[in-house]
């Protein structure tokens, strides 16, 4: 506090479980307002709790403050007691024991800060404090102050060769010990720059500096119960004419919770800070009158302004933290007039804030001139569209519209938990703000992964482009990566033989980043085996299949494929002869296939041995698989021959006779039924060929035709059923082989040796 004129804080308790005093007030039957608390720093304690007492909120509780000895002597700076400490609990009210550290640094020096804390304990309880209901309040730490040891530890540093900040640590742990009795949590006033500061920018940084010091807050948050901001505003940044009631109340709040907000922002810096600041955080009001001008406290704007100054800010407040509320009441002129106003504002903004600026006789209103609202202590999320926010470099934040400002923040934790088939990337960032949004905020994380948000039914994955996505509300936040290539199942490669192409059917899927655009979740591999072609070992084609995040598994070749595409081998072997009209003449022929394999190893067909000669049959095997193949295997259909008849000899016989003469060739031929055969066209021709004695000829090829005598060629003796044909012997003598030539193919033949 400014000690010229021994400001202290009045902070609205929290609502939590470190709470000082007797309880939540009851409200009356007819009342419907929240638990309130208010802590009043005054130097008129007797005045001001009557003036309370007498417009008191049915739904309230009072901490009003008690200034220490001040007279040198042996009491200099202990608690007082005395009839402030009566007309305080004569009110119902909760009394704050004012301890100013500089008064004790002598002490302290001797003693240390801790037992300094523990003798102050006990000193409260000595003179009649009450741990049950009153407690104390430290007064100051923080910067600017007038106090050396306030300062220092605010900027961390040393102070009288020991650590200030370890001090006060140790101060505030003996404060709540005491020697024996109950532990009794208290109250901190801190100093901060004046609302209308030139630059705030080197406070702000070193008030984050101090956010960042955890092992302090957390003792804080142990030993403390309200930390009560300093925050007297400025006239000057509010009666503006021509600014709403509501833009006044947000340019008086961005003032007023600049403490809890920079906290808030710091992220992961000031967990610890934000955890205790969040339940112990209460900003005090100016209600300094008049004003003196020192030390940072602002100018009054005469009593009229200061009496409509005083609602606005009890709207202000009623209007952000709502059940914390706290006033400096500092007066030396109209006492009764600003103290009674402070009442009427608690009293009358119970159930609305607008109660602070409606009752009679009371307004928010003033124009003080030259007056100018001030953007120096704006929060990080403001009204608008498309507000972006940044935080701390890696997350960043854009919401659709902010309707009213706040801070927003982030506290992360490693991401130990991954939805299926993800890794994590990063941390996992719990985002908060306090500002209204709506209705949709765009999330980047600061990666290229894969942005998810935690919901009562897990992760869900919200991404819109790497590392970013949007959401419908704020909460967890993590980035994760597909690092997995998409799962491909195919079926077995069939047992069997195929006589087509076998296409094997897959299926893919990506329970992650899912399938690209060019994957298919069906697909099929495929052989492709020449046609006339068998393997026992085909290989199917391969596929690349990839996911979103550019994983990709190549998806075979699959071989060991059964794929016969060519027929049987057919092997005719000899080609048979049959008699002609031969009955059951078969023709049959081999089948073998190295594929699929025959069901027979051979095939066969009927053969037609209704004409004489040579013939073929069209024969088919078809494998396993149903391919066939057609051989057009040869047969031949002949006589049944009897050779020559007299009186030509047959071969081997030799016929000997004269040259130049005429002999009878005499035949029979029959069918395989033993009919006789009459046709003519059944002899072909008739050939000789001279040949060596020696070597009589076989093969007709060579011969020549010869003629008949006579007055036929050839005739057919039908009674002696037999072709007669008259040969004139060749005129030359020699050896010669006679042919008859049929038109089966068969050849009747005798040898001569003619002189």
């Amino acid at each position: 506090m400014k000690k010229a004129t021994n400001l202290a804080a009045a902070l609205v308790l929290l609502l939590v479980a470190l709470t000082v005093g007797s309880g939540t007030p009851a409200a009356s039957a007819d009342v419907v307002c929240p638990p309130t608390r208010a802590y009043l720093y005054t130097n008129d304690t007797q005045n001001l709790a009557t003036r309370l007492g007498l417009n008191k909120s049915a739904c309230a509780d009072y901490y009003i403050s008690i200034s220490p000895i001040v007279t040198p002597g042996p009491t200099f700076g202990e608690p007082r007691d005395g009839a402030a400490l009566t007309a305080v609990h004569t009110q119902g009210f909760h009394a704050l024991a004012e301890l100013r550290p500089s008064q004790w640094e002598p002490y302290a020096a001797a003693n240390g800060w801790y037992a300094t804390g523990v003798k102050l304990h006990d000193d409260m309880i000595a003179v009649g404090y009450d741990p049950a209901r009153d407690t104390w309040a430290v007064n100051e730490v923080g910067s600017p102050s007038t106090v050396a040891f306030a300062t220092d530890v605010f900027n961390g540093g040393l102070h009288n060769g020991i650590d200030a900040r370890q001090a006060f640590r140790d101060f505030v742990h003996g404060l709540y010990d005491g020697s024996s009795g109950p532990k009794m949590p208290g109250v901190v006033f801190a100093a901060d720059a004046p609302q209308l500061a030139p630059d705030v920018t080197d406070y702000l940084h070193k008030l984050s500096a101090w956010y960042a010091d955890a092992p302090f807050w957390q003792d804080m948050r142990s030993y403390v119960s309200v930390w009560a901001q300093e925050t007297y505003a400025d006239p000057r940044a509010w009666g503006d004419a021509n600014v709403s009631l509501e833009d006044r109340a947000r340019y008086l709040n961005d003032y007023f919770l600049h403490g809890l907000r920079g906290a808030e922002q710091g992220n992961d810096a000031t967990a610890a800070a934000r955890a205790f600041l969040d339940e112990a955080y209460v900003s005090l009001e100016n209600e300094i009158y008049p004003s003196d001008g020192l030390h940072g406290t602002p100018p009054d704007p005469g009593l009229t302004g200061m009496l409509r100054f005083i609602s606005a800010q009890t709207y202000a407040q009623r209007s952000s933290l709502g059940t914390r509320l706290g006033f400096a009441v500092v007066v030396t002129a109209s006492n009764a007039t600003i103290e009674s106003r402070v009442a009427a504002t608690i009293h009358d903004s119970q159930s609305s804030p607008i109660g602070a600026c409606t009752a009679t006789g009371e307004s928010c209103d003033f124009g003080v001139p030259g007056a100018a609202v001030t953007d120096s202590w704006r929060p990080n999320t403001n009204e608008g569209e498309q507000v972006a926010v940044s935080l701390d470099g890696t997350v960043s934040l854009t919401f659709d519209s902010v309707s009213a400002r706040g801070s927003t923040w982030f506290s992360s934790s490693p991401s130990d938990e991954a939805p299926t088939g993800w890794t994590p990337a990063g941390l996992t960032y719990d985002i908060a703000t306090t500002a209204v949004t709506s209705p949709h905020v765009r999330v980047c994380l600061g990666g290229a992964g894969h942005v998810f948000h935690r919901t009562s039914d897990g992760w869900r994955d919200i991404t819109t482009s790497p590392g970013c996505g949007v959401a419908d509300e704020l909460g967890e936040f993590a980035l994760f990566v597909d690092v997995t290539p998409p799962d491909v199942t195919c079926a077995p490669a069939p047992s069997t033989w195929s006589a087509i192409d076998v296409s094997i059917p897959c299926t893919a899927s990506d329970g992650a980043s899912g399938l690209d655009d060019l994957a298919e979740p069906s697909f099929g591999l495929s052989t492709s085996v020449a046609p006339g072609t068998e393997t026992a070992n085909a290989s199917t084609n391969a596929r690349l299949v990839c996911d979103n995040a550019g994983n990709c598994t190549t998806v075979g070749p699959i071989d060991g494929i059964l794929v016969d595409r060519k027929g049987p081998s057919l092997d005719c072997g000899s080609a048979p002869t049959f008699l002609l009209n031969e009955a059951g003449a078969i023709v049959t022929a081999s089948a073998l296939d190295a594929g699929s394999g025959v069901p027979s190893a051979s095939t066969s067909a009927p053969a037609d041995t209704s004409a004489p000669g040579s013939h073929s049959v069209d024969l088919m095997a078809t494998d396993n698989v149903g391919n066939s193949t057609i051989a057009s295997c040869p047969f031949s259909v002949g006589y049944a021959l009897s050779g020559f008849g007299r009186p030509i000899a047959n071969a081997p016989t030799v016929n000997t006779g004269k040259a130049g003469r005429t002999y009878p060739v005499k035949w029979q031929l029959r069918d395989a039924n033993g009919s006789y055969v009459s046709t003519l066209n059944a002899a072909a021709r008739v050939a000789v060929q001279p040949t060596p004695c020696g070597e009589f000829a076989t093969d007709p090829d060579s011969a020549l035709t010869v003629t008949a005598t006579g007055a036929t060629s050839l005739r057919y003796d039908s009674e002696a059923n037999q072709y007669v044909y008259n040969w004139a012997a060749p005129s030359t003598a020699g050896c010669y082989t006679l042919f008859v030539q049929l038109d089966s193919g068969q050849a009747l033949h005798a040898y001569f040796q003619l002189s």
